[in-house]
Formats: C-alpha cells, structure tokens, sequence
C-alpha cells in the first residue's frame, strides 16, 4: 500500500534490483524474516508472522553465486501495523474561562488523523441556568479539529462531548464507534455577582473578644476586603470594627473586633463595584450600592458575667436537727441569667458543722444545693465561688452573695453512750475500752450534750461486776443542756459522788438547765455541796442545791440523794445592828434599875424625914412603882433582842433545800 499502513495479515513485499541465481532475504528490524534464490530482475517476499500494532522498518539484501555479499537494499521500508479503531484523545477549552461571550470553541484531538468529521458528531451538555447551546462549526483535518459552540442563553456550565455515528474512520477505515463525554467544561457567566447571605461562623450569644462571619456569594468575585464592609451596633457594644478578610472563590470569612460592652453586632457588605466577578462584572451591575447587603445575622454580645445569690432554701428549716448521716440542708442557688456547668465541685462548704457533700440540681437560673455529710453540730454555710457556671456567651459567674447562706445543725444520731471507766477524765471523746481512756461519765455526758437529740448514758456492767462501784468526781461535770437518760445498773451498786479524798472545791453533782427534760436512775448521788455565800457589809446567800439542781423536767427512779449540803449564808451587817439593839436593851434595863433606885431612895429619904406612917406607906408604894418600871424596860430590851435575831435568821440564815 501506498501509505505503508496495512493490517496484521500476510504481508507481500517487491523487491527489484536482483541478479538470477542470486540468493535474496526480507527483514524486519534486521531480522530474516523470509528469502528465495532470484530467477531474475526482481522477486517477492512475504512476511506472514502475525505482528502487534507498532511500527516495522524492513530491507532487503542479495548474495551472488559465489558468495559475495551480501549487497544491502538502498533503504528502509517503514510499514505501520493499524488494527485499532481512533479514539478522542480530549476536547479542551479553545477559549477563556469563565466566560460571558455568546460563542466559544473546543479544540478535539483524536488518536489518530481521522477523516468524516462535522457537526454531527458532536454534542453539547448544559447544567445550571444555561439553555440553548449548540454546535455551529467544525474545522481542522488530520487529528485535531476545533469546534465552534453557541453559548445560548442564562448562565451555568458548557461541555462538548463527541458522539460515534460511524463517520469517524482512521485510515484503515476503523470507525470511531463510542463517545467521550469527560471533556473540560466552560463556566459561562452572563449573570452579576451579588452576596447570597452573611452568617455567623461561631457561637452565639458570645464574650468573645473577635467573631467570624462568613459572606457567602452567588460566583467567585475578587477584590474583596476591609472597606467593603461596615457594622451596625446596637446596646453599649463600641469600639467594635472589622479586623481582617480571608478566603477566595465565592465564599470570604470576616473577622470582627467586638470592642467593648454588651449589644448585638451586624455585619453589612457595601457595594462600590470593587468587588468583580471572574469576567469582571461588578457586583449587582455597575453602579455603587446596586450590590449591597445589609440583612445579615448578627452577634449578640454578652460581656456581663451573671450575678448568683445562695440563700436557705424555702421551707429549710433553721435550725435543722437530725442524723449526721442523713440530713440533708437545702439551698437555692439564683443566677441572674441561665447558667450551665455547674457542679458540685463548684460549691464552697463552710461552717462549723464539718459538711462534707454537695449535691447540685436544676437548671436556668434556678438550682438546689444540697449539703449532707456533717460531723457535729455547728453552722452549714453554702456559697459559690466565681467562675463555677457559665452563661451562654460564656461569661463566668461573679462569686455568690447572699443575705442569710448559714444553716445551724442541731446533730441527733439518738445515740446511746456507754461508761465504761470509773475515772473521772476527759480526753474529748467518748469511746469504746482500749481507745483512750475509754468513756467516763464526763465524757459521756459531754457528747450526749453535743447531740441534739434525746441521747441515753448506761453503764458498762463490768463497772459493778465485782460489787459496788463509786464514781468520784474532782471537778464539777457540765450542765446537762439536752434531753438525756441516764441509765444506773441500780442505787446500791453504783455511786456518783464529789471526790472526798484530797482538797476537792465545792460543786454539785448534777445540774439540769431550762427546759430539758432528764430521766436519772439507778444511782446514788452523795456528798455535793455547793458554794457558800460571800462575807460582806451586805452578804450573799449560799448556793442550791448541793446533791442536784434542776431547771427543767427532772424524773428520779430509784435513786438515792444522800449527804449533801447547800452553801451557808456570808456575814453581814445584822449582826452589827443585833450587837446594837443588845446594847440599847442593856443600856434601857440599867437605866430602869437606877430609875428605880433613885426612886426607892428617895421615898426611904422621905420616911427617915417625916417619921410618919403615911410616909411610909408612900415610900413603899414608889418603890413598887420603880420596880415595876425597872420590869417592863427590861421586858421591852429582851423583846428588841429577839426581833434582831429573827431579821438575822430570816436573811442570812435560811434553809438550803434540795431540789
């Protein structure tokens, strides 16, 4: 063939130039493919190997008779194997892109030259707005062609695509018989650019001191940046201004400083067509403000951290009394704004009650604190630190304040206290034999007054296992403040008595305060004797009641009281006036007797003088007279005597009474 392109079949190649009785080869890249002794001026040979697409170079060469030789052909034959159909190799864009023009070309290159190319075998494929395109010209030869494409009408995306009718044949007329639809798509942009939307890129509300918007645009646009946007404020925000713009294609994030206060903020794009689209439309067209957008999200700025107030709960009762392991004291905890995060490790326990748990609840702006796990009696105080909960601008909150966050816990645990020591010593605790010094009544008695309750003291029957026992106490014990039973094995087994060995100060046994209610049994309460009264001008009475004294509700069951003794009164001034009054019935009756005398001297006098018998006989009536008046002074000093007394006895000497 004339255009050494042939298929893979037999091949017949014309060889000229022999000799006869010259010996002649075929090769192909060198190779002997196949040879004949030459009958005379030229020959044919054949290759008839079966050979891949590609292609071959083939020579020939002779030998003359004699072996001379061999003689190479003048040149080389290339011969092309073809079996393969063409294909399109791609459709480019011929043209600029994005584009707005009403026309633009593809540049087709196919494998190999092909022939039977038109309009025909081509298509195009629209998505978008675009509506209306279509093929209007082909040119070109060989293996590249371009084809012209009517851009029809809207705006959208524009591919050519070749399709196989069976008219595209390569030189050995193999058609091509499929289709390329994946070639580069033109964007065509008739359309201005405009803002589709400005939003929030982060939280709201918010306290940040920056926040991103992001302006989203209808196609990639250019030029874009900072005096393209303005903000609108509104409450105490100020100082707020755009700090920064980022990003490409169609979509800009914008960062905004948010200045200070608390208030909304608005971001707005002004047009001044210095914002183009890819083929240098302005935004909304030409002419300042037709592309402008001022209907965005905004911000709400919260730069104001929630106010927080922890007061008792309402219906908390103040004081509380119960169990330390089960009472639970409530407070409520009111945000000025709704406020999350908030958890029990953000509640401060203070107090003297020794509180240990909170348990929080709720939601908003409203949440209970719940505190239980006290140890003693004493104060529950609930309070909450700042930054403990956050707003939703994720503002902390201001450490709490409150008007009354203080709950007194009266701790009952209906406890049972058990003496076990005879001792009377106080290491603060009341516990079992072998920690300490174990219980003693003192200690008993102290923490059965700690707790609130009605606690109950017994006694250890080791105690009196060996007979009876005696409880000597050196120093005074501490008033019974709270309800209490004490519980003795029996009167004649065991004592509780002030100590009489050594220089023991004056105290009672027991004394019971206002308004307990005590139930003592089992004992025998001996020698209390309580503080007599001070030596003074006025003195003081002694003190009540040696043994017990009680202020409030006292029940006894077989209990002996037995040898004790109130104080006496002091010295005063009545017996100064008793000394007093004796001297003046002294003084009255030594008068009356010298009255008297004086009397019956004179009266003798007269009967020595008259010697008469009349005389005599008034003589011995005036000293009758005399005598009698001598008796009634006399009566009347003893009588002053008594009275004196009886003011002294009736003041400072009156009956202790056990009570």
């Amino acid at each position: 063939n004339t255009d050494n392109r042939t298929n893979n079949a037999t091949h017949s190649f014309d060889i000229s130039g022999t000799l006869a009785g010259n010996f002649v080869e075929l090769l192909r890249d060198g190779s002997v493919v196949s040879s004949v002794q030459a009958g005379g001026i030229s020959v044919i040979l054949q290759d008839a190997t079966s050979l891949p697409d590609g292609v071959y170079h083939y020579t020939a060469r002779q030998t003359d008779r004699a072996g001379n030789g061999p003689t190479l052909s003048a040149g080389t034959l290339d011969v092309t194997i073809d079996t393969t159909a063409p294909t399109v190799s791609s459709v480019v864009r011929a043209s600029a892109n994005p584009t707005s023009a009403g026309s633009v070309d593809f540049t087709v290159t196919f494998s190999e030259p092909v022939t039977g190319v038109d309009a025909a075998d081509f298509a195009t494929t629209n998505s978008g707005g675009l509506t209306g395109t279509s093929v209007t010209g082909v040119t070109g030869s060989v293996a590249t062609y371009t084809v012209t494409v009517n851009t029809g009408s809207g705006d959208g995306s524009l591919r050519l695509d070749v399709i196989g009718n069976n008219t595209i044949k390569d030189a050995m007329n193999l058609v091509f018989a499929g289709s390329f639809t994946t070639g580069e798509v033109y964007t065509v942009d008739r359309s201005n650019p405009s803002v589709v939307s400005i939003t929030r890129a982060g939280s709201d509300p918010t306290n940040a001191a920056s926040v991103n918007f992001t302006v989203t645009f209808s196609e990639t646009v250019t030029g874009v940046d900072n005096s393209d946007f303005t903000l609108t404020t509104t409450g105490a925000v100020a100082g707020a201004s755009v700090s920064g713009v980022i990003g490409s294609g169609a979509t800009r994030t914008v960062s905004v400083n948010t200045g200070t206060g608390s208030g909304t903020i608005k971001l707005n794009l002004i047009d001044d067509d210095t914002v183009v689209d890819v083929v240098s439309k302005p935004l909304g067209g030409p002419g300042a403000g037709n592309g402008s957008f001022t209907t965005g999200e905004f911000y709400t700025i919260d730069k104001t951290p929630p106010a927080v107030t922890v007061e008792q709960a309402i219906g908390q009762s103040d004081p509380a009394t119960g169990p330390t392991a089960t009472t639970v004291i409530h407070f409520t905890a009111t945000f000025s704004k709704p406020v999350t995060g908030l958890t029990n490790s953000g509640v401060a326990i203070s107090g003297t009650a020794g509180a240990t748990t909170a348990n929080v609840s709720g939601s908003g702006t409203t949440y209970d604190i719940a505190i239980n796990g006290m140890t003693q009696s004493g104060t529950v105080i609930a309070s909450l630190s700042a930054n403990v909960a956050t707003d939703s601008a994720g503002n902390g909150n201001q450490a709490s304040t409150s008007f009354d966050h203080t709950v007194t816990f009266n701790a009952d645990n209906f406890a049972t206290f058990e003496v076990n020591s005879l001792a009377d010593t106080d290491d603060g605790q009341c516990a079992p034999l072998g920690t300490g010094n174990g219980c003693t009544l003192r200690e008993a008695i102290n923490a059965a007054n700690t707790d609130a309750g009605a606690e109950t003291i017994t006694f250890a029957p080791a105690l009196t296992s060996g007979g009876p026992a005696t409880i000597k106490l050196l120093t005074a014990l501490a008033d019974i403040t709270t309800d209490m039973t004490i519980q003795g094995p029996a009167a004649n087994l065991l004592t509780v008595m002030r100590s009489d060995v050594g220089v023991i100060p004056r105290f009672r046994v027991f004394t019971i305060t206002s308004g307990t209610v005590v139930s003592i049994s089992g004992l025998t309460i001996t020698n209390g004797a309580t503080a007599s009264g001070a030596n003074g001008v006025a003195g003081g009475p002694g003190t009540d009641g040696g043994g017990i004294s009680n202020a409030g509700t006292l029940t006894l069951s077989a209990v002996t009281i037995t040898g004790n003794s109130a104080g006496s009164g002091g010295n005063s001034s009545v017996l100064w006036e008793i000394e007093v009054r004796r001297f003046q019935a002294r003084g009255e009756t030594e008068q009356a007797a010298r009255t008297a005398t004086q009397e019956t001297q004179s009266a003798q006098e007269k009967v020595v003088q008259r010697k008469l018998p009349v005389a005599r006989l008034e003589a011995q009536a005036a000293w009758q007279a005399a005598a009698r008046k001598a008796l009634v002074a006399t009566r009347r000093a003893a009588e002053a005597a008594h009275r004196a007394l009886a003011a002294l006895v009736a003041e400072l000497l009156r009956p202790e009474l056990s009570r």
